[in-house]
C-alpha cells in the first residue's frame, strides 16, 4: 500500500509543470520627465538571477506611435547572435532578440540592448514589455527547450511636457491600435465559428 502512495504522489509531481527561476527583464529607467523634441533612452535589462539562459526575445517592445519614434535599437553584448532587430513606427513596437551560441548560455544580469525614442507629443507615455507569463508567443527568456523562464517585466511610463501630438483626421486610414494575444485570439476563434480564416 505504501508502494501504491508513493508511486501516485511521484506520478502528481512529474505531472505538475515545473517553471524555471524567476528571471526578470526590465526598461530603465522606468519613468522621467521630457520635452516634446527630447531623445529617451531606455535600456532592456535582463535579469536570470543566477539561471544559465540560451536566448531572451522582446516580442514585442510596444508604445503609441504618436507620442514615440524609435529610432535606434543597439544591440547588448549579453550573447553573441542577434537574432532579430526591428523597428515598426506605424504599429508602435520594437522586436528584438539575442541567443547564446553552440553549447553556452549566459547568467547574470545585464542590458540586452538600448532603444532611443524621439518624444513627438506631450502626455504620458508608456513603454510596455508584450508579456504573458508562461507564454513562448510573446516576450520570454529561454532556458532551453520550450519553457519560459521570464516571470515577470518592469515597463517604463514617462511624461512627454508639451503640445500633444495631432490626432489623425477621421477616414485619413491612421490606426495606432494595438490588440493583446488574447484578444487576437478572440477574434481568430470568431472567425472560425464563422468558417472565415
Amino acid at each position: 500500500m505504501m508502494y501504491k502512495q508513493t508511486l501516485l504522489a511521484l506520478s502528481v509531481f512529474l505531472a505538475v509543470p515545473t517553471f524555471a527561476s524567476a528571471a526578470t527583464m526590465s526598461v530603465s529607467p522606468a519613468s522621467g520627465n521630457y520635452n516634446v523634441g527630447d531623445t529617451i533612452t531606455i535600456s532592456i535589462i535582463v535579469d536570470t538571477t543566477g539561471q544559465a539562459v540560451k536566448g531572451a526575445d522582446v516580442t514585442y517592445l510596444t508604445f503609441n506611435p504618436a507620442m514615440l519614434k524609435a529610432e535606434t535599437v543597439i544591440p547588448g553584448t549579453l550573447m553573441p547572435i542577434t537574432a532579430s532587430n526591428n523597428i515598426n513606427n506605424t504599429l508602435g513596437r520594437v522586436q528584438f532578440s539575442q541567443l547564446a551560441s553552440g553549447g553556452t548560455s549566459y547568467s547574470g544580469k545585464g542590458t540586452l540592448a538600448t532603444v532611443s525614442f524621439k518624444a513627438l507629443g506631450g502626455g504620458s507615455a508608456q513603454v510596455a514589455f508584450n508579456f504573458t507569463p508562461g507564454s513562448t508567443l510573446d516576450t520570454n527568456i529561454s532556458a532551453g527547450g520550450i519553457d519560459d523562464a521570464l516571470s515577470s517585466v518592469t515597463n517604463g511610463n514617462f511624461t512627454i511636457i508639451g503640445p500633444a501630438a495631432p490626432t489623425p483626421a477621421p477616414g485619413t486610414g491612421a490606426c495606432n491600435a494595438t490588440l493583446t494575444q488574447s484578444q487576437i485570439q478572440a477574434i481568430l476563434s470568431l472567425l472560425q465559428s464563422f468558417g472565415a480564416e
